[in-house]
């Protein structure tokens, strides 16, 4: 964990919908661009955050590889600027020299990894859903992923 201030966020039920929304349109988006679903890291190898990556202008993208993307392995998203200013501002906050990288968004934190792959904890989140009831990122992402890939399975199928 990273020393330094510690702050806890609360997203409301509009703020998760909109993250969703910016995902669905990001994976719809790839696939329109050519890009195989299944080749996105947009889940880390555990299967337990969502990955976004950024380049040194802090625009978000879905990379293709663990390691650097080229500018055609980036499948660009919107900016959700709420949570990717958060993280900047947090960076700089512990004067990380940020050239592009990846946060690693979970139930309950945003961190990134050191290049010993050590987790700093940037801040911790608590996702509102419906009925204000705390939902986890991951499982709707990972189902949503699921969902892209079988549909676009089935149209490859379809035209074959």
């Amino acid at each position: 964990m990273s020393a330094g201030w510690m702050d806890t966020y609360v997203l409301s039920h509009d703020e998760v919908k909109e993250f969703y929304e910016i995902i669905d349109y990001a994976l719809v988006t790839a696939t329109n661009e050519g890009f195989y679903l299944g080749n996105l890291h947009l889940l880390d190898d555990n299967k337990e955050a969502v990955v976004l990556s950024f380049d040194r202008f802090w625009r978000p993208f879905i990379g293709t590889s663990y390691g650097y993307n080229q500018l055609d392995e980036r499948c660009r998203i919107p900016t959700w600027e709420y949570l990717i200013s958060l993280a900047r501002a947090k960076l700089k906050y512990e004067h990380r020299a940020i050239d592009g990288g990846r946060i690693f968004i979970t139930k309950d934190s945003v961190f990134y990894k050191d290049e010993n792959l050590r987790k700093h904890i940037l801040f911790y989140l608590i996702w509102l859903g419906r009925n204000e009831q705390e939902c986890d990122p991951h499982d709707f992402v990972g189902d949503l992923l699921e969902r892209r890939i079988d549909v676009n399975n089935s149209l490859w199928n379809l035209i074959s």
